[in-house]
């Protein structure tokens, strides 16, 4: 057997077994977790080098799963913390990793057209592909930036381009549904590799769409395909925006 053939078994292997990839990542996490080196906290530190006082952030996650995942890193960071989560098993771990925070099971579509509430950082941490009627995070815009104040960061999760790698392990995504979806967001007639500069146009039209000038952004890796996109909006008149 070639080594590749015998790789591509044993990698075949890990896609079958979600639990011990789940466990895996638990123990990545927990071992970054402990250096402040987890994608989040690099995002935190980033937002703190560009003068936003993260202690004064009034934040809502969206899709909050468990809480496990990243909003622990940021959770005790901010002034306060509201998650919306659909899942309803789920609420006991969320009050249990999150206990500071606001919890609320609520289908996230929904909620953004009743709630009266408003946030200065907004964290969306949807599946990152089709799911239900939605794409990526794509049907929440732009009507999410109605809940942010007037000065507000708003971080995405965006997949540039996907690895072999993850094409295998993921067969998921980047199917037919998914790049049709992708090329009517980002208009692209090359769906499946945007670069980040370019999906930015995207964001910046429908930021300013909505009265937001997009005053700069970053993007941090959190894994082998996906990364934060990190969106720093003021409520005012566009102009150019600083980049990383």
């Amino acid at each position: 057997m070639s080594f590749f053939s015998a790789a591509r078994s044993r990698v075949g292997g890990l896609r079958q077994s979600g639990g011990l990839r789940t466990q895996f990542a638990d123990f990545v996490r927990a071992a970054r977790r402990s250096i402040a080196m987890t994608p989040m906290q690099q995002v935190l530190r980033k937002l703190k080098r560009r003068g936003v006082r993260v202690e004064d952030l009034v934040a809502l996650e969206l899709f909050g799963g468990t809480g496990r995942i990243h909003t622990v890193d940021y959770a005790n960071q901010v002034s306060s913390l509201e998650v919306w989560e659909i899942n309803a098993k789920a609420e006991p771990l969320l009050k249990r990793n999150l206990p500071n925070a606001r919890v609320k099971i609520t289908n996230v579509y929904e909620e953004i057209g009743k709630t009266e509430g408003k946030y200065s950082l907004i964290v969306v941490d949807n599946p990152t592909s089709t799911f239900s009627e939605d794409c990526e995070h794509f049907a929440l815009f732009p009507r999410v930036l109605g809940l942010a104040t007037d000065s507000a960061c708003l971080v995405v999760n965006v997949i540039p381009r996907l690895g072999r790698l993850a094409r295998f392990l993921y067969p998921h995504l980047f199917n037919d549904d998914h790049l049709r979806h992708r090329e009517r967001f980002y208009r692209t007639a090359s769906p499946e590799s945007i670069p980040v500069e370019a999906m930015i146009e995207t964001y910046r039209r429908l930021v300013g769409d909505r009265g937001f000038a997009l005053r700069g952004w970053f993007v941090v890796r959190r894994t082998s395909f996906l990364h934060y996109l990190v969106l720093q909006i003021e409520r005012g008149t566009p102009t150019g925006s600083r980049g990383r």
